[in-house]
């Protein structure tokens, strides 16, 4: 990640949009659950590692993909079931993933304000994508039968990366071009800050 850093010397956009949706459970060479990782994790180790290219540009935005905030917001990281060892259900741990990475646009909105840096999660929206690209081939062809159906380009997602009114707003969730608070309990911020840091810390030793 070093070497990322510092062949990016100016960065305005960093948008989090990396996710799967597994029908089996999977893990990382480090043992840990793998859409979680790619979901949530991965998007922390960037956002740490881009911040001082980040803080180059003079309108800064992390942008992380997140999802409805009915599912989103109401969820909760089961601590002692993290992993998802036990009751593994794809659906759940791509949300689970989701949840951690919006509490995570949170904290950092707050901890990167000196830094000019505004962070901000949005709903994609129906949208055409790979998500289910590891799933069944029966909900493949599903997914293919609704692709057109689907927006070839997020609102959301375009509104937040794009827009100079959002140049200001930091710590929101968008709905299409809405923004709503994140108001995450400020224990359980610290609790997922946390739990990210020190896995994150011992994945990168081994």
């Amino acid at each position: 990640m070093n070497y990322l850093s510092s062949k990016v010397s100016r960065l305005d956009r960093l948008v989090n949009v990396a996710g799967v949706m597994l029908p089996k459970r999977q893990e990382t060479e480090e043992g840990l659950e793998k859409t979680l990782v790619i979901g949530h994790l991965s998007a922390f180790v960037l956002c740490q590692t881009l911040v001082p290219s980040l803080a180059s540009a003079t309108d800064a935005r992390i942008l992380n993909v997140s999802g409805a905030p009915k599912h989103i917001l109401k969820h909760t990281v089961d601590f002692a079931n993290i992993d998802r060892r036990l009751n593994y259900s794809g659906i759940a741990a791509a949300i689970g993933a989701v949840h951690a990475k919006t509490v995570m646009t949170q904290i950092l909105a707050a901890k990167l304000t000196k830094e000019n840096i505004t962070v901000n999660s949005f709903h994609p929206g129906l949208v055409r994508s790979n998500l289910g690209r590891a799933l069944p081939a029966y909900l493949r062809i599903l997914f293919r039968l609704a692709s057109p159906l689907m927006s070839p380009v997020s609102v959301s997602g375009n509104y937040v990366s794009t827009s100079p009114a959002v140049s200001e707003i930091t710590g929101q969730l968008f709905v299409k071009t809405t923004p709503r608070a994140l108001n995450f309990d400020t224990g359980y911020q610290e609790q997922i800050w946390d739990w990210t840091v020190k896995t994150v810390q011992e994945a990168l030793a081994t």
